[in-house]
């Protein structure tokens, strides 16, 4: 059993050799701004997307989108935007200023995913994780008062059951930001962003 654990950590470091920046997105709510990376191998797209971590032991976390799944991610995430603005107008018509963690329900859960994290200075992967969604309105930053939360469970290193992420999240606070994620998720751009002229190869 450890031998098929250490060869599929293997493969999965093997595949991320190739990955390089396709984009960014900004979490007003805490900050921060996080990476997106994409490769190509074989023909097959995946991305690499970084997301928020909620755990002060663990530098960076996020999450490994294959092609196959882009589509579903997109159509669970539109089904999320709808919620999401269905209940700002909801809170604003109501002058809810604060509300705490609630469960969106929507009919194309989001599918597990496998996941990727950096604690103690080492890259963890993981098997694929549940993800769900969330929304609460914060009284803290005016700029980002309503957010959307996609919750990861609890992340557990594939070589070791003690090193573990205890939350993470990809963090949305407006209607932009989930349109700028869906747009991302373009595979034309995706290809055409890894397609394009390397600046190394520009200037031989």
């Amino acid at each position: 059993m450890k031998k098929i654990i250490l060869m599929a950590n293997i493969l999965v470091a093997l595949n991320t050799v190739a990955q390089e920046k396709y984009t960014t997105y900004t979490n007003k709510y805490l900050k921060k701004t996080h990476d997106i990376d994409a490769s190509n191998k074989s023909g097959s797209i995946k991305l690499y997307f970084d997301i928020s971590s909620l755990d002060s032991h663990v530098e960076k976390v996020g999450f490994v989108l294959p092609e196959t799944e882009i589509d579903a991610f997109i159509k669970s995430l539109e089904e999320c935007k709808a919620k999401y603005i269905e209940w700002v107008e909801t809170a604003k018509a109501n002058n809810v200023d604060k509300l705490s963690l609630k469960p969106m329900s929507i009919k194309n859960n989001f599918k597990s995913l496998r996941c990727y994290f950096m604690k103690y200075t080492d890259w963890e992967f993981t098997t694929s994780t549940v993800s769900r969604p969330y929304f609460f309105i914060s009284d803290i930053n005016e700029n980002a008062k309503y957010i959307f939360l996609l919750k990861f469970d609890k992340l557990t290193s594939n070589n070791n059951r003690y090193i573990n992420c205890d939350s993470s999240a990809l963090i949305l606070t407006s209607v932009e930001d989930f349109d700028h994620i869906i747009s991302v998720l373009n595979k034309e751009k995706i290809n055409n962003s890894l397609n394009a002229p390397k600046e190394a190869d520009l200037f031989n």
